[in-house]
Order: structure tokens, then C-alpha cells, then sequence
């Protein structure tokens, strides 16, 4: 069962609806956050801020945003898993925002912590994290 022992934590105001909790955020410039998503070109220039704690209103207030909301940056959290997560391996995000294994060899992407208690898609699973420093996965093979 998945659990959490919170650390540090903060508030940010969301730029878009993000109705599913425990998944990857990213900082935009303008200081509002909204899903990690590493397709493409956002390979290099997203960086993982830490786990939504709540969800949002799934429409905007009356100032456009999403409202404020509760990101976990680092500590021991509940994640959704994109695929099955093994205990014990170093865990980064996928293309939805969701926890998954990093570790081949051509895999470059942001490191964010280690799987505590494991699990297959869509499930929640217990990761510790540390989004104030990620780092990039270096494997050598």
C-alpha cells in the first residue's frame, strides 16, 4: 500500500486542470506550474518540480488559472505509476506526468528519486524524491 512521509513542500498556482493527484509538475516562466511532460524538445528544457498533492477545479476561476496547489518537492510520496515499477529502482517521469524505471543505458532522462513500494500502471506506489536537486540518469553499461 502506497504511503507518504511529506518533507518539503510548497504552493503554486496551476496553469491548467490537473484532475489526477500524484503526478510530475514542471515550473513554467512565468512561475505557474502544470504536467511534466518529457516528449520532444521538453527533454532538455523541462525540469521536474515534485508531485501534485491535490487536484485542481477541472475549469479555470475567474483570473484564468487553475487555483493554488499543494506540490510536494521532496520527501516520501505516493506516485501513479506509468508502468511497473520495481522497488528499490531510480525512477523518473514519462510523457504523462507519471513515475516510471529509469536505467538504460540511452536513457538520459531526469532522475527524481527511488521506489519504495512498487506496483504496475496506473496504481499508486511510494517514492522518495528529491526534485530540489534531480539528476540526469548517467548508467554506465
Amino acid at each position: 500500500m502506497a504511503y507518504e512521509v511529506p518533507g518539503y513542500k510548497m504552493t503554486l498556482v496551476a496553469n491548467e486542470a490537473l484532475t489526477t493527484p500524484f503526478v510530475v509538475v514542471t515550473l513554467r516562466s512565468d512561475g505557474r506550474c502544470e504536467l511534466m511532460d518529457v516528449t520532444g524538445a521538453n527533454n532538455d528544457t523541462l525540469r521536474p518540480v515534485g508531485v501534485l498533492q491535490e487536484k485542481t477545479p477541472a475549469s479555470a476561476l475567474a483570473d484564468g488559472t487553475f487555483g493554488a496547489v499543494e506540490i510536494m518537492v521532496s520527501g516520501i510520496t505516493k506516485a501513479v505509476a506509468g508502468g511497473t515499477v520495481t522497488t528499490g529502482k531510480s525512477v523518473g517521469v514519462d510523457t504523462a506526468g507519471k513515475v516510471v524505471e529509469r536505467g538504460a543505458a540511452t536513457d538520459f532522462l531526469w532522475v527524481i528519486g527511488t521506489c519504495i513500494v512498487g506496483g504496475a500502471v496506473n496504481e499508486l506506489i511510494t517514492v522518495m524524491i528529491d526534485c530540489m536537486n534531480p539528476r540526469r540518469n548517467q548508467i554506465q553499461v
